[in-house]
């Protein structure tokens, strides 16, 4: 299956959930080729700068570099996998959150591994919020960030589309499978009675 055929050097290959690393290996030629700049916010992350009336040139720079890489990660996602992560607002958070996800959980067959996330400490956190047994009011291991969270049900969320697609896709083939079945069985059945004859 080739997702990238006939791509223009000046647009993106659009990511649709499928072949994460040819995918992410493509775009990080084509944002360091774009602008390396850009690539190295993506790497090395953005430090949100203070709201104050004058930002150094410098400041200025690296918010403008980010909201590149933002804008450049975005429109190469496939819209409902750029939905589910919009909310980001570091282009490195972007890429981590797609690495996670479909890089170091994929499974050979392109299934995502649901394991390390469910036994993460994020969604410790979630349950927590859930049950105040598991909740505390120091902050200690228990306490998370709103982002932390937010981040945590992006995943689960992408998790669960990811695997709702996986298993549409493998119920069509089974129901095609089934008809075929049942032609040739009912092929057989009438190959049967005319011999019988």
């Amino acid at each position: 299956m080739t997702l990238f055929k006939g791509r223009s050097i000046m647009c993106p290959p659009i990511f649709k959930g499928e072949s994460y690393f040819q995918w992410s290996n493509i775009m990080k030629y084509f944002i360091r080729g774009f602008d390396f700049d850009i690539w190295m916010i993506i790497e090395d992350g953005h430090l949100e700068t203070p709201k104050k009336k004058k930002m150094s040139v410098k400041d200025t720079k690296k918010d403008q570099l980010n909201a590149k890489a933002v804008h450049i990660l975005l429109c190469a996602l496939d819209e409902e996998i750029s939905k589910k992560i919009s909310s980001s607002k570091s282009a490195k958070n972007i890429w981590e959150k797609l690495e996670k996800f479909y890089g170091k959980e994929e499974k050979k067959d392109g299934v995502p591994s649901s394991v390390n996330l469910i036994s993460s400490s994020k969604l410790h956190g979630v349950m927590a919020y859930e049950d105040p047994k598991l909740s505390s009011n120091s902050c200690d291991s228990n306490s998370y960030l709103f982002e932390e969270l937010q981040d945590a049900f992006d995943e689960l969320f992408l998790e669960f589309e990811t695997m709702n697609s996986i298993f549409k896709k493998i119920i069509s083939k089974l129901e095609f499978e089934n008809d075929f079945l049942l032609k040739t069985k009912l092929d057989f059945e009438n190959q049967n009675e005319i011999f019988e004859k």
